[in-house]
């Protein structure tokens, strides 16, 4: 396939944004398609696939370019070439480039043919074993020196976090069975199959845009890692009780929490930021999910108000998405020091205030999409160090690739009576 020469263009202003001005590439990516319709499915599906692969591959590009062109290997416009002559894509010719364009254009051409970048050697670590693993597998430094404290097998995280995420969804048991489901998505030409550890849902087997699907547009199913399937059951709520849903966000929790149970009860979903309550009210309604109803949180008073309600409370935290890396690379380019002691310091807060929504005799679940100790079992811990009405029930990590999962920590607390 020949990589044109708008598609290459679009190609490196978008990795600019997102690489160098720190953009979110999903939003980078929408743009760059809204402004570019008439490109055709192919051509979509090259650049969205260059486009990630480069981000979640960028310092270890970067760090070989080095050896070979010192000069140039800052270059993004390079260090694209090089990557996509790499992959074995053409191009039209280079006629109206600058004569210095064509000089670092050859160069990057010529080194891909003599040394191109192999992804399945690098995750094999058959090459370059002389880089630090942080380097071999693209993350910054920063970032870790905090991994390297958390106690798992940092290696194998590595390469689990470079690996190609899967795509899961969660059936929407309001209006359909697992079984029908899959029955439905295959009459539309995609294929699933059952997973063990998600009984309401379904692995996709190829990546593919399900939101076109009639299915879709019918409510019957949502996009939900299986790791993030697993923190609603944990809430274990009861079917007359009320739930808040405090860092509701999209509201895939609160919509898997309203199929648990069996849209009774009454799911409160909260967040800071009202817009993302407003599409979670969109979702609801698709999802016919009528035990939901939604309120922003202006400022304290929001949470002083609900002191001592909640049956049950779901605190889905912000943090540094360290589990998630594989389906959010440039996430792992922006953390700092700062960043780092600000979330935890924000995530002690949410734990900390929100709390005080739960009743006597209640429960309340903390989670991350996070796999560093400093995030989940630390800040349990100090809490109940404070907070001695408090008692954990239990703990679950999921490390990412388990079960072909994502990674994620949920701590289920218990308030004394």
């Amino acid at each position: 396939m020949k990589f044109y020469r708008p598609l290459l263009q679009g190609l490196i202003e978008s990795l600019s944004l997102t690489l160098e001005q720190h953009k979110v590439a999903t939003h980078v990516l929408e743009s760059v398609f809204k402004k570019h319709k008439k490109w055709g499915s192919k051509d979509r599906k090259a650049l969205a696939e260059a486009f990630y692969e480069i981000i979640k591959w960028h310092l270890a590009l970067k760090k070989q370019l080095l050896d070979h062109e010192p000069n140039l290997a800052s270059k993004m416009d390079y260090i694209v070439v090089y990557y996509l002559a790499s992959k074995g894509f053409l191009f039209e010719e280079f006629m109206g480039y600058p004569e210095e364009d064509l000089s670092w254009i050859n160069k990057a051409q010529a080194l891909a043919a003599k040394s191109p970048f192999v992804i399945a050697d690098f995750m094999k670590a058959k090459v370059y074993s002389n880089w630090n693993e942080f380097e071999q597998y693209s993350f910054p430094e920063a970032l870790h020196v905090r991994l390297k404290n958390q106690h798992f097998m940092l290696l194998n995280y590595y390469k689990n976090s470079q690996a190609e995420a899967p795509l899961f969804i969660r059936g929407n048991l309001h209006l359909t069975s697992v079984a029908d489901l899959q029955t439905q998505l295959k009459q539309e030409g995609f294929h699933t199959q059952a997973h063990a550890y998600i009984p309401f849902g379904l692995e996709v087997a190829e990546k593919a845009n399900l939101f076109k699907t009639k299915a879709f547009q019918q409510g019957l199913f949502e996009v939900q890692d299986g790791g993030s399937q697993q923190i609603a059951p944990f809430l274990e709520a009861a079917q007359s009780g009320f739930v808040i849903d405090a860092c509701a966000g999209g509201g895939g929790k609160s919509l898997h929490l309203s199929n648990l149970m069996q849209n009774k009860g009454r799911i409160l979903a909260m967040d800071i930021h009202n817009w993302k309550l407003d599409e979670l009210k969109k979702r609801a309604r698709r999802n016919q999910c009528h035990n939901i109803e939604t309120r922003w949180i202006e400022g304290t008073k929001t949470i002083k108000r609900l002191k001592d309600k909640a049956d049950r409370l779901l605190l889905d935290v912000p943090c540094s998405g360290s589990g998630v890396f594989r389906r959010n690379p440039d996430a792992k380019y922006k953390w700092s020091d700062q960043a780092f002691d600000e979330i935890h310091q924000l995530q002690k807060s949410i734990l900390q205030n929100y709390s005080s929504m739960v009743k006597p005799g209640g429960v309340l679940v903390y989670s991350t999409c996070s796999v560093m100790a400093s995030e989940n079992q630390e800040q349990v811990q100090a809490f109940l160090q404070q907070n001695t009405e408090w008692t954990l029930d239990n703990e679950r990590h999921i490390e990412v690739g388990e079960n072909n999962f994502d990674g994620y920590y949920m701590a289920r607390l218990c308030r004394k009576s």
